[in-house]
């Protein structure tokens, strides 16, 4: 009741979202905030937060097309090229360690010392320091932040994790493209030599 998903359109302005169109690209997550929640979660924190959902949600949407390409490669009959079932493996890879990372490594760790944080305080500015810590450390970590921990750009980090989830929608496509039947050549070269540009 609280949390709701609207499309805004417009909004995601990665690389990845002008190369791979899609109307998920406009989902974006509100939540409406009550008294006395609205001093932490402003609108900037809302804006920060759906850039973290969105990343996520394009990071799961192209595993979900890699798994899909594979069911396809193993259930229709089709003889598929080995060089693009070597690179979808690849880009699956990637993706996986990928989701694991802002899973795990940077989402559930951060958030479990945020709520220790709250737990050991009763002052709401050390509460609302903490939220902000959490929230700065999680726009570093997952490189969706202008600048990161030592102040170098994260920049061409998060352009390269935008390359890779080009790269595993692109893969998939070819999955589908004729059965897999028109696959083998330039446009899996192509994809390798991109795969391998981006590694």
């Amino acid at each position: 009741e609280k949390f709701r998903l609207k499309f805004v359109s417009g909004l995601s302005k990665s690389k990845s979202a002008e190369q791979v169109p899609s109307k998920w690209n406009d989902l974006t997550m509100t939540y409406d905030v009550q008294w006395p929640l609205h001093v932490l979660f402003t609108a900037d924190v809302m804006t920060e937060y759906n850039k973290i959902f969105m990343c996520l949600l394009k990071l799961s949407r192209c595993q979900i097309a890699l798994q899909g390409a594979w069911s396809v490669s193993t259930r229709s009959g089709c003889k598929f090229d080995a060089d693009l079932l070597n690179l979808r493996s690849n880009v699956a890879y990637l993706i996986d360690q990928l989701q694991y990372y802002l899973h795990v490594d940077v989402l559930e760790t951060n958030y479990t010392v945020l709520l220790q944080e709250i737990k050991e305080t009763k002052d709401f500015e050390a509460i609302r320091r903490a939220h902000s810590k959490f929230l700065g450390e999680i726009q570093a970590w997952s490189f969706l932040s202008e600048e990161s921990e030592n102040n170098l750009s994260s920049a061409p980090v998060s352009q390269l994790i935008d390359l890779v989830i080009i790269l595993g929608f692109q893969t998939a496509v070819k999955f589908t493209e004729i059965g897999g039947s028109d696959l083998k050549g330039a446009s899996v070269k192509k994809l390798s030599s991109n795969y391998e540009h981006v590694v």
